[in-house]
């Protein structure tokens, strides 16, 4: 019963997030009055018109950010999106999309970045209980055509930098790979962001009504913005196994193990990703942890796939983080972070959930967040604190 209500949960997680990566603003933004910062280190980014200069500004091109900048491209909103490093991002997590949020995506026009990167389609769970050596098949439910729904499941780096290649395509869409050192303030209100270039040592200002802050769970903007520390209550460890065979097809696995489940889910023909949660600190010898502690607990057909693993690859891991959703004690400003409300949930969602923050005055701007309800925010003073 607990499995079962993770995997719903977790269906509506998705959908949400990219739901809310949907935030369209329909009315023009109004452009702020500009303070002059200028110094002898700082170089004010100049656009060829005023007309050019950015409505919004994204720090960070990961999932959220590059896919909101997408959004709003398609929307002809200007946006400047500055990321800190535009390679092929490598990292374990972020890799598992639920059907609710591979249908949202495709809502956004954004469905096309799974195509060429090899992903998988996922239908559904086998739940391995190690105590009880029984196995339970779980579907995704049915669509109005009695199909099964599907998610996807793919390397997050080709995912993203596919995501990245949807943004930048859009004339209006900016991106600029560069290190945001510091918000800009007027008053209590962000006006823009700092930021420095590879080898340039001068710092570059730019300005916008709207700085939106996604850079990821190792944010260095975060404490400007909220005050509550993100707590850790465990890691995930992770391998890439080859060429593993799967109990049935189309389908991730969990192994509801001793002390936590294990995660099992393919992104690619030749690769298979598994996830194992360690509570508390984490282990030293990770290696030895796996190999003593949870290899026994595998069922017998990922055992050699998983062996072979942990002699030629790295293991590889990644907090759980956890932080709450809380009011930005600032204007101007949106914050999206990849944080988890519920470890559970983040078992089986991955990084794909997020905190999301507006604090924003009418007489400035207004957003209209294209929910399930089509749900608009329209005050002088509106404050909409949601966490998935």
């Amino acid at each position: 019963m607990w499995s079962v209500y993770l995997i719903l949960q977790a269906g509506f997680v998705s959908f949400a997030v990219f739901a809310l990566i949907g935030l369209l603003l329909r009315k023009r933004l109004k452009p702020r009055s500009k303070k002059d910062d200028s110094c002898p280190q700082q170089e004010h980014v100049s656009f060829p018109s005023a007309s050019d200069d950015p409505e919004i500004i994204i720090v960070g091109a990961g999932v959220v950010g590059a896919s909101l900048a997408a959004v709003l491209g398609q929307d002809g909103r200007r946006v400047l999106l500055v990321e800190k490093d535009l390679k092929e991002p490598d990292r374990i997590l972020g890799e598992l999309l639920q059907p609710g949020g591979y249908q949202a995506l495709s809502q956004l026009h954004l469905a096309d970045c799974l195509d060429g990167i090899e992903s998988e389609a996922i239908q559904g769970y086998v739940v391995h209980d190690y105590a009880s050596k029984s196995n339970v098949v779980l579907h995704y439910p049915k669509d109005s055509h009695g199909q099964i729904t599907e998610g996807r499941a793919f390397h997050h780096g080709r995912f993203v930098s596919r995501l990245r290649q949807m943004a930048s395509c859009h004339k209006s869409v900016t991106v600029i790979e560069g290190t945001v050192t510091k918000l800009l303030y007027d008053g209590n209100c962000i006006v823009g962001v700092e930021y420095t270039t590879s080898g340039v040592f001068c710092k570059k200002v730019v300005k916008a009504p709207l700085t939106i802050v996604a850079d990821g769970c190792f944010s260095k903007l975060r404490k400007a913005l909220v005050t509550e520390a993100v707590c850790v209550p465990s890691y995930f460890s992770g391998l890439l196994l080859e060429d593993c065979p799967q109990f049935q097809w189309n389908h991730a696995e969990i192994v509801l193990g001793d002390p936590s489940p294990i995660l099992v889910y393919k992104i690619s023909p030749k690769h298979t990703r598994v996830l194992v949660d360690t509570p508390g600190l984490l282990q030293k010898d990770i290696k030895g942890y796996m190999l003593e502690k949870i290899l026994p607990q595998l069922p017998a057909h990922l055992r050699d796939s998983f062996r072979a693993a942990l002699y030629s690859e790295r293991v590889r891991s990644m907090p759980n983080s956890f932080l709450p959703a809380s009011h930005a004690e600032k204007t101007g400003v949106i914050l999206l972070g990849l944080y988890t409300t519920s470890i559970p949930i983040q078992l089986i969602t991955q990084d794909i959930s997020i905190t999301f923050v507006i604090n924003c005055y009418g007489n400035q701007y207004f957003f209209a967040v294209e929910m399930e309800k089509k749900a608009d925010i329209k005050s002088d003073k509106a404050a909409f604190l949601g966490a998935v």
